[in-house]
Formats: structure tokens, sequence, C-alpha cells
């Protein structure tokens, strides 16, 4: 089967030929490796597998080590075998190279899972906040812009002879805004506790998609740090002078709704 521009690897089904004698694939365009399979074949004592393709490592056993019956001439990527066919030898990766190999092949897709893991994660937390500050970012231009300094100015440093009240997520004080010269009524959240900055970003949305005559404007809210680096949030009001809601309703004392 010399010379006919054969193509492809050399079938390893040929081991199965247990009376092949002579087999002549030289002079073709044959690829792939040596297949092992040749030397399970017991009669065969001729082989020419001259100038092809062939690549990797000649199998050392039955006719390969006999030089004088084997021609592999011409195949310029073959490597090893017996000494007598004097081809160079193949490369030899060592036992420390082989493991990190594997090592590397098996943590390339633990480590892409895990940054896949940790950019889902990171996504999620990106999008988790921007939910949290659209209420805020909803006031836009039509809402008055503060800052903490100009809130503990406004308060005093949010003293206590200007607490109004506490409430259950966080006290409200009483102060001026210099720049607006308005008075205004101050709710600062206490976010060490548990639902504050939800009750925040609630009334944030309340107040943002509810008017009506008979609530409370709000001025305008404040979400930053305060000057010892803490998440600071509040909202401003405009001070009602006549009290809160609840006094008038149960005034103490006499069990019943004070008048004007």
């Amino acid at each position: 089967m010399d010379k006919n521009f054969l193509v492809g690897d050399i079938p390893t089904s040929l081991g199965n030929i247990k009376s092949l004698r002579l087999l002549n694939f030289s002079h073709n365009s044959l690829s792939g490796s040596i297949p092992i399979a040749l030397s399970n074949l017991p009669v065969l004592d001729k082989l020419d597998l001259s100038y092809n393709n062939l690549k990797g490592e000649i199998p050392r056993y039955e006719i390969f080590a006999n030089a004088t019956v084997v021609s592999l001439y011409g195949n310029q990527e073959l490597c090893g075998g017996v000494d007598n066919l004097h081809m160079p030898p193949c490369p030899t990766i060592s036992r420390r190279s082989k493991r990190q190999y594997y090592l590397i092949k098996v943590l390339i897709p633990i480590f892409g899972f895990m940054s896949l893991a940790i950019l889902v994660y990171f996504l999620f937390l990106v999008k988790k906040a921007q939910r949290r500050n659209e209420s805020l970012t909803s006031f836009g231009e039509s809402f008055i812009k503060v800052s903490y300094n100009n809130l503990a100015q406004a308060t005093m440093n949010f003293s206590e002879t200007n607490l109004v009240g506490r409430g259950s997520y966080g006290s409200v004080y009483r102060g001026k805004l210099k720049e607006q010269k308005v008075e205004v009524a101050v709710k600062v959240f206490n976010l060490e506790m548990q639902g504050a900055e939800r009750s925040f970003l609630l009334e944030c949305e309340a107040l943002r998609s509810i008017q009506h005559r008979n609530l409370l404007p709000i001025i305008t809210a404040c979400s930053t740090v305060d000057n010892n680096g803490h998440v600071f949030k509040a909202l401003v009001y405009e001070f009602m002078p006549n009290g809160n809601l609840d006094t008038w309703l149960h005034h103490k004392g006499e069990g019943e709704a004070k008048q004007n």
C-alpha cells in the first residue's frame, strides 16, 4: 500500500490480522502515532512506515525491537524506540511536572467556578444597593440638599435640649436650617436597631409617592456618613410648633382630646 496518497491515522484494527507478515505504508501522508497494536502481530517480519507524517513515541516490543526489519525514515516527529533505530529521544516529563499539570487542570475549573460565583454575588450586592438608594435618588433636584454638618449645626449637634421625642427607630430633633431660614424637625434613624434602615427606605418611598394636604410635608432626606465615619440617615420635615398628634388625641390626665 505504499505510494497511494493515504491520509489519516494507521488503523489499530490491523492488530487483529494475526497472519499478517508484511506491512508497507511507505511514501504516503499518514499522520498520528504508531499503534501499539502492531506489536501484537506474531508473524509480522517486515514493517515499512517510512516517509509519512507520523509522530510520537515508537513502540519497543516485538517487531519494533528489531531495527533491521523496521523502516521509519522520513518521519520527522517520531522519537524514542530501541537504540538501533537511531531516533531522537522523546522529551521527558518529570513526575513533579505531571502532578503540576494535573493540578492545574483540576484547579482551573474550580477557580473559574469560584470567580463566577463571586461575580454573581458582587452583582447581587450592587443591585441590592441600587434598590436601597432608589428611593433617595427619586427625590431628585426638587428637594434641597443638606449635609450631616448642616443638620448638626441646625440642631446644636443633636443636643438633648433640642430633642422633641423618640420613636421606635430613632429620635426627632428641633432645629433651624440657616441657609433656608426654616425651622425643621429632623428624624435621625438609629441604624443599630434592626429594621431601622428598612423603615427609612419605606418612609422615603411613601413620601415620594404620596401627597396629601393633611400629611406632614417632607423637606428633604439625608443619607451620608457622620464625622466619625458612621452611616447617617435622616428625614427632614417642616417643624410643627403645636405638638404631635398623639398629644392632641390623647391628652394626659384628662382622658379627652385637646381643643384649639
